[in-house]
């Protein structure tokens, strides 16, 4: 049984509220892009952690459309030019289509 959950939504930590029975809900921040790095720890009664997720949640504020998605991601490193690109699968992609 779940008796505590955890998180952070865009690295700023947030509460989730216990509800009826197994659901929990939070308040997430207004965020301009849509775009947000969900984390996720539970816990049982006895302090151990039951689990433990972190999810890409996407808002697309024009149809109204949200997805979750697992929050993978590739890196490629370029040295002659010392550039990063992150690549998150699945953006702009909407659980509706």
């Amino acid at each position: 049984m779940v008796a505590k959950v955890i998180g952070k939504v865009d690295g700023s930590e947030v509460i989730y509220e216990k509800g009826e029975g197994d659901k929990w809900t939070v308040t997430v921040p207004s965020d301009l892009d849509g775009m947000y790095v969900v984390e996720v720890t539970a816990y049982d009664e006895a302090g151990n952690s039951a689990y433990c997720t972190k999810m890409l949640l996407i808002v697309d504020p024009a149809t109204l459309c949200v997805s979750l998605v697992p929050y993978e991601y590739i890196v490629e490193v370029v040295q002659d030019d010392y550039m990063i690109d992150v690549v998150y699968p699945n953006h702009g992609r909407c659980c509706c289509e």
